[in-house]
């Protein structure tokens, strides 16, 4: 229900599924002759898609969101009993159509974990990640990671897999009883720093004898000098935003359902 709940939520605000919905809802209007009611709904579609697609009216807010958590150099980073990297950095395997798993824009979750895991700051990664029935995976988020992390330096014995989570509060409830068998007392929390704030308010209240030590990756947005450009709608910041908004409405949700 949360994952269905936060999906419906996500979709209906964001920028572009807005703006298309109010539209179609100000033309119902004008049918009915509430017409000035009806240019107000069709202003408010438009500005809200123009608002969260250009840059300069938001990047300073996704850019301020982000360094939150902003990334910092493997080898700089605190030492811990496992590295926990959570999915949504790619797509399982979905045979015969896609044979092999799809990387995403946050496979960056994914390489930090890596990086982290070949700088010695763990002996042990876990990989948390399942599959969404409605996706037509057929193997994991989970799987497809590992794949792809013993490409990178990790040894398989050292690979720890959760498979069966389906979202962010089932990331961590799921990997409780592996950390709790390690006897884990501090873990890395790898995802991307867009997804941070919520992740680590989630695990922190799941596991809170473990030290959390968040490690953002996947940074989205970053100064940009100074053109016309960052005045004209972009399809980059629109997926940036429709990301900033996800996150909003995640926290939402989990605040409502007592997750965090």
């Amino acid at each position: 229900m949360t994952v269905l709940l936060s999906k419906i939520l996500s979709s209906v605000i964001h920028p572009l599924n807005f703006a298309i919905y109010g539209l179609i809802f100000a033309g119902l209007l004008r049918l009915v002759r509430f017409r000035k009611l009806a240019s107000v709904a069709g202003v408010v579609s438009v500005a809200w898609l123009i608002f969260w697609s250009t840059p300069i009216l938001v990047e300073r807010t996704l850019m301020a969101w982000e360094q939150q958590y902003a990334p910092t150099l493997p080898e700089l980073a605190t030492k811990a009993d496992i590295i926990v990297v959570l999915g949504g950095g790619l797509q399982g395997a979905s045979k015969p159509e896609r044979p092999t798993p799809d990387l995403g824009e946050a496979a960056d979750r994914m390489w930090a974990g890596a990086k982290l895991y070949n700088a010695g700051k763990a002996p042990k990664v876990l990989l948390t990640g399942g599959s969404q029935p409605w996706n037509g995976l057929t193997t994991s988020e989970a799987d497809g990671m590992a794949d792809l992390m013993i490409s990178f330096g990790v040894a398989k014995e050292d690979l720890i897999l959760e498979d069966q989570s389906q979202n962010t509060y089932e990331n961590a409830v799921l990997s409780k009883p592996f950390l709790t068998e390690l006897e884990a007392q501090s873990a890395l929390l790898v995802t991307s720093a867009f997804h941070m704030q919520r992740s680590l308010a989630v695990f922190e209240k799941a596991m809170p004898g473990v030290q959390w030590i968040p490690y953002g990756t996947d940074i989205q947005t970053v100064q940009r000098a100074p053109s016309v450009i960052e005045w004209l709608p972009a399809v980059a910041t629109l997926r940036q935003s429709q990301a900033y908004l996800r996150e909003r409405v995640g926290i939402w949700v989990y605040g409502w359902r007592d997750y965090l």
